[in-house]
């Protein structure tokens, strides 16, 4: 992506999470390696988009927020096992379709190091 149009995107973003992000939505519910999905670069914002970005809206949600440092992309691929094996079985919580968002924060110009956020929309679970 060229530098010109992070930095559009940079400056939309208007609330959290702040800053550029990368969006995953229609996430099968398989979560199976190697199924499609659709991904975007994006940024959180109550602002019009310009004509040339294209619009996803995100409703409302709970959020479950986890975040890492470390080496990249390690730090960061360690954040769904987290959930999935750690967070959801300690709390009364599902995760719920709905898209995703990374904001991933590098402490390096070659990108190698970072502190990373991964947002998942979650609910309370039916039968806790």
């Amino acid at each position: 992506m060229p530098d010109n149009q992070w930095t559009r995107i940079a400056d939309l973003s208007d609330q959290e999470p702040g800053g550029p992000l990368s969006v995953h939505d229609a996430i099968p519910q398989s979560r199976e390696e190697g199924t499609e999905l659709d991904y975007y670069v994006a940024a959180a914002t109550t602002e019009a988009a310009p004509e040339d970005f294209d619009v996803l809206h995100v409703p409302a949600a709970t959020w479950l927020v986890l975040e890492s440092t470390g080496a990249f992309p390690a730090a960061l691929q360690e954040l769904w096992p987290k959930a999935f094996r750690e967070w959801f079985p300690a709390n009364p919580y599902q995760s719920v379709p709905g898209p995703e968002m990374i904001l991933a924060e590098y402490a390096d110009e070659e990108q190698t190091h970072g502190r990373y956020e991964l947002w998942m929309p979650v609910e309370k679970a039916t039968d806790a």
